[in-house]
This record gives structure tokens, C-alpha cells and sequence, in this order.
């Protein structure tokens, strides 16, 4: 699961330098990132989907844990390189 968050927030991060004028070159390699880090998702949702019912709230806290320590971990990855250009 925090591999499918990582490849899709390098596909987003990917996106975040595009201007106007880039080209598809520049934008195909940010998509496929994205787009397998969302593929990859997908049966991390399906296994908290398919947990006993008396399990789905640990299960389900255990994956918004993740997810909440990915997008933590993206924000001062992106801040410090948006620092580090500047």
C-alpha cells in the first residue's frame, strides 16, 4: 500500500512541474505514475472492504494510519525540495 502512495504522489510531484507549453513527453511519464501508484492501491481498498465486520475498524484505522504517514512523509519531501530551488 505505501508503495502504490509513493508511486502515485512521484507521479503528482512529477505533474507539478509542468508549464503551459510542456509536451506530452514530459507528461506521459507523471501519468503512468500516477497511475500504477493508483492501481497499486486497489487491493489495499478490496482487503479493508473484505475484513469481518468486527475487524474493519482496526483494519480501516490501520490503512488511514498509512495513509496519513504517506501524505506526511510527500509534504516535507516537496517542501524541501521546493525550498532546496529557491
Amino acid at each position: 500500500m505505501v508503495a502504490g502512495l509513493l508511486l502515485a504522489a512521484a507521479g503528482f510531484a512529477l505533474l507539478t512541474g509542468l508549464r503551459a507549453d510542456s509536451s506530452y513527453q514530459v507528461l506521459l511519464p507523471a501519468l503512468l505514475l500516477w497511475g500504477l501508484g493508483l492501481a497499486a492501491l486497489t487491493p489495499a481498498f478490496g482487503a479493508v472492504a473484505g475484513t469481518a465486520s468486527n475487524a474493519r475498524a482496526f483494519v480501516s484505522g490501520l490503512h488511514l494510519t498509512g495513509l496519513v504517514a504517506a501524505a506526511l512523509f510527500l509534504v516535507a519531501a516537496l517542501s524541501t525540495l521546493l525550498m532546496r530551488s529557491n
